[in-house]
């Protein structure tokens, strides 16, 4: 699974998805569960194609922390900002880790 432009390396991509599909069972998807990518920009959007559902389910992976940087006047931005940057931060320190 590639990004459609190009843009992101499958890797990352096939992150993302894996993100999803270890939450799938949260959104009451079999296991049976085909996934696609949609689109990519600063989120990625993914559709959620199972066999037991009538209709399929489209999910966002969002980049939230972009969002806090382009609305850092808001109140809500304020509030959430450090503390939520600081947090997203740590967890990609602890991903990238694994690779040493």
């Amino acid at each position: 699974m590639s990004s459609p432009d190009g843009l992101y390396q499958d890797h990352f991509i096939d992150g993302l998805k894996k993100g999803l599909m270890s939450i799938q069972q949260d959104w009451e998807l079999s296991d049976q569960t085909d996934w696609s990518l949609l689109c990519v920009s600063e989120n990625a959007t993914f559709r959620a194609d199972d066999p037991t559902r009538d209709n399929p389910l489209v999910l966002r992976r969002m980049l939230e922390i972009a969002w806090v940087a382009s609305h850092h006047e808001t109140p809500t931005a304020r509030q959430l900002g450090a503390a939520y940057t600081r947090d997203v931060v740590g967890l990609a320190a602890d991903y990238l880790n694994r690779f040493d």
